[in-house]
């Protein structure tokens, strides 16, 4: 097959290309010319960013002409213009690994996360900017990872955070400060939205993307994960993040898309991306293909690619 992915210098792009290129023709699409999985593939394109509207026109003439099958998006500011053209794209030949809008702009927006899943055991308390309890966490309300994260020990530490976010990243949420082992869960649904399959990674000394994390078999931090993604019917795959405090797991975040740490379930012999392709494809899935092994370790490190200039006059740069 031949499969375009977009974000191919994030760590889900890079993983995902490493994952597949064994098996299929990989298109690689960024918005940075030298964003590193670009030159993991044959075939690179760069695009305007996801924020600019010519962005999904220009990835929808790229299937057009390379006659791609499955477009797999991994930048998430991109994920609702996908969901909103996904007939268009099957008119062209190709699906698209990507969730509902409604389930998407959910997840993607903190406040309506936590909106949503208010009165939930697993729901984080949420305050108001006149009754917050000390310390607390401000999150933008659209953001990834740790940017504009503070925790916060004070009113003035509080005012700084929501004005440095404000000018630079939008609104934000306060939430209550949780304490206790942060779990990410990788899961895969399928078009009903009802869960298939989870994995959940131990995040050890994480501080914004992992480096270094374990699976481990925890049936309290599984079966919340899953009851998040049936009740929002995410479709394919998605990644859960989990504070497993003294009072029970608490939902920090929502991200309805394949994750950075998504190389620890791979290696596990789960076939994360092959077997979301497979669903959105409408292929049966046999219950063996979704075991995997427990209690693997994975301890990350850096890798260089070098770039000849020459490199970059090569096709597919628009």
């Amino acid at each position: 097959m031949k499969i375009l992915v977009t974000g191919a210098g994030g760590p889900a792009g890079v993983c995902i290309i490493k994952d597949l290129k064994k098996h299929h023709e990989i298109i690689g699409v960024d918005s940075d010319f030298l964003a590193s999985g670009l030159f993991l593939v044959e075939k690179r394109y760069t695009v305007p960013p996801s924020d600019c509207p010519e962005s999904i026109s220009k990835i929808l003439e790229i299937v057009k002409n390379e006659q791609v099958d499955v477009v797999i998006p991994t930048v998430e500011e991109e994920l609702i213009n996908f969901a909103n053209k996904v007939v268009e794209f099957q008119k062209n030949g190709a699906v698209v690994i990507v969730s509902n809008p409604k389930s998407i702009e959910i997840s993607t927006n903190k406040f309506d996360t936590y909106n949503f899943f208010r009165g939930s055991k697993y729901c984080p308390m949420v305050y108001d900017k006149k009754n917050v309890k000390f310390p607390c966490v401000v999150k933008p309300t659209n953001s990834r990872g740790s940017r504009g994260f503070y925790l916060c020990h004070s009113k003035e530490d509080l005012d700084f955070a929501l004005n440095k976010n404000k000018s630079e990243l939008g609104d934000s949420v306060i939430m209550e400060f949780l304490e206790g082992v942060e779990f990410s869960v990788y899961g895969i649904s399928d078009l009903k939205g009802n869960p298939l399959v989870s994995v959940a990674n131990k995040r050890i000394k994480a501080t914004g993307e992992s480096k270094k994390a374990q699976i481990i078999d925890d049936k309290e931090i599984l079966e919340t994960a899953n009851d998040i993604a049936a009740k929002l019917e995410l479709y394919g795959p998605w990644n859960i993040q989990i504070m497993k405090t003294t009072n029970g797991p608490k939902l920090i975040e929502i991200n309805p898309r394949f994750g950075g740490t998504l190389s620890l379930p791979i290696a596990s012999g789960l076939d994360f991306v092959e077997i979301s392709i497979r669903i959105f494809r409408k292929e049966e899935i046999n219950p063996s293909e979704l075991e995997y092994e427990k209690d693997l370790i994975m301890t990350r490190y850096n890798e260089e690619i070098f770039v000849r200039p020459t490199q970059l006059n090569l096709s597919g740069v628009v």
